[in-house]
């Protein structure tokens, strides 16, 4: 009698590397990161959609990270892809599959001519509270319209800061 399944041993597996791959990913650690992605694709034994139900995050997220380690060609492919499969699916609403659809963009402005150009009025339609808080954790978007730039709320950023880094590194 077979008590455990593979599934059943391997979910916390592949819960735990998919949250190390999103945190190596936050800090721009992208090696790190697509190793643990790498990982999930061999627990689910090369799975096509290794994350199922949330492959559109998945893709999306291996597609900005490939894009880190310098591999343009397979990135694009993978945030083509999981921007097609947020809107093909059921499991997103139309604020989900817009904002991961804003987020390849904004994220990856080298590589949106192959995507749809996000405008503003795109992202300023997206109602921030109808995204769930997990897709908020795994593809952050680091600015929208409505979010007030920080000097206009009084914080004051040092150098070091992911806001002001960001920002100055899609500026150039």
């Amino acid at each position: 009698m077979k008590i455990f399944t593979k599934t059943y041993w391997c979910a916390p597996l592949i819960g735990m590397h998919w949250m190390r791959a999103q945190t190596f990913s936050h800090k721009k650690d992208f090696e790190s990161s697509l190793k643990r992605l790498d990982k999930i694709e061999k627990l689910t034994s090369g799975d096509v959609q290794p994350m199922g139900g949330i492959y559109a995050e998945y893709a999306t997220l291996r597609g900005h990270v490939l894009d880190g380690v310098g591999e343009t060609q397979q990135a694009i492919e993978l945030l083509q892809s999981g921007v097609r499969s947020a809107r093909h699916s059921s499991n997103y609403n139309d604020d989900e599959k817009d904002y991961i659809q804003a987020y390849a963009s904004i994220e990856h402005p080298d590589l949106s001519p192959p995507l749809k150009e996000v405008d503003e009025q795109m992202l300023e339609d997206i109602q921030l509270g109808n995204v769930r808080m997990e897709i908020k954790l795994c593809l952050p978007l680091f600015t929208h319209p409505r979010w007030p730039h920080p000097d206009q709320i009084g914080l004051d950023l040092d150098e070091d800061d992911d806001y002001n880094n960001h920002h100055e590194s899609s500026s150039e």
